[in-house]
């Protein structure tokens, strides 16, 4: 009798792996009880999947309610993912634009530099965001026949964040190297006919002790002090849908840009997680994409235009 026995234990594994699967989703639910509890959501596009496809196995294997229980689950769990996502968030429109902008987590280590500014010069954004960018500090004067104002990567080994703007970067507020956290900039640009508030931010993880709450909350603090339309944009270390991105967003009044758009780890395309964003108030995406490539990063890049509310 070795085939009844096999697909008992079949059924047997396929449950263990099914209740892990469903655990691992709902802790990804309790971000607002425990923000380090953000990083199970990380992966919740992938483990509704999974729950997909093992409720697939189940039922091959006759296990028709516990099939049933892994399909509907799995369901839920992409379905809760519209509401962050495409509800909650401010639709792309296309047509005319006031403001380019280029965020890009390049990684301290890139070994593709000169890739990264012969995209900047194609591109041309009106402002760039660029994380981790030790390795363009050699290619600074090439950048300013292109971008003639620049806040940030005044030394070689501290340049996490460097602002590369063709339009005058006004009020800067940055901590600076001398801050001890210089992960935040902002600045005020002309766009259409008004100013258009430009922020780039680069968050700790969520399992880094909690850092990024104190964090959102000096970048909150500074957003408070700079109404009007606004532009934020970086590497968030988090979904769109954690716990700890919705508060941060509905405490600023900020939208984010509806779309999935998987940035890291680059290398995996559009099996990777969404954690580079752009989210605005009082100014209208007209198109947001992902740059064609990585450039030598394990991040993927966002590129977009907006008009400015009128």
């Amino acid at each position: 009798m070795p085939r009844p026995h096999l697909s008992l234990e079949l059924r047997g594994a396929a449950t263990v792996v099914l209740l892990a699967l469903i655990g691992l989703l709902a802790i990804g639910y309790l971000g607002d009880i425990w923000p380090t509890l953000d990083l199970a959501s990380h992966l919740r596009v992938h483990v509704s999947v999974a729950l997909l496809v093992l409720a697939l196995i189940l039922f091959a294997l006759h296990a028709r309610l516990r099939a049933a229980a892994g399909l509907i689950i799995g369901i839920a769990g992409l379905v809760t993912l519209v509401i962050p996502l495409y509800a909650n968030a401010i639709r792309v429109a296309p047509g005319p634009s006031d403001l380019k902008l280029i965020s890009f987590n390049m990684l301290f280590v890139n070994e593709n530099p000169s890739e990264v500014v012969t995209l900047l010069e194609a591109e041309r954004p009106d402002v760039a965001f660029i994380l981790e960018a030790p390795t363009l500090f050699p290619y600074l004067d090439r950048l300013a026949r292109t971008f003639t104002y620049r806040s940030g990567c005044t030394r070689a080994l501290y340049c996490d964040l460097l602002v590369l703007a063709r339009r005058p970067l006004e009020d800067v507020d940055r901590p600076g190297p001398d801050g001890g956290w210089d992960r935040y900039v902002m600045a005020r640009v002309p766009a259409g006919n008004t100013i258009v508030n430009v922020a780039a931010v680069h968050f700790s993880k969520p399992y880094e002790g909690g850092e990024h709450w104190h964090e959102m909350g000096w970048v909150s603090d500074v957003l408070a002090e700079r109404p009007g339309p606004t532009v934020l944009a970086g590497d968030f270390n988090l979904t769109p849908w954690s716990a700890t991105a919705r508060v941060f967003a509905e405490a600023n009044d900020l939208k984010i840009v509806a779309g999935y758009r998987p940035t890291w780890p680059a290398p995996l395309g559009w099996l990777g997680v969404p954690i580079d964003h752009l989210m605005v108030r009082g100014i209208q995406p007209t198109a947001v994409g992902l740059l064609d490539e990585s450039y030598g990063s394990n991040h993927r890049g966002l590129i977009a235009t907006f008009a400015v509310d009128e």
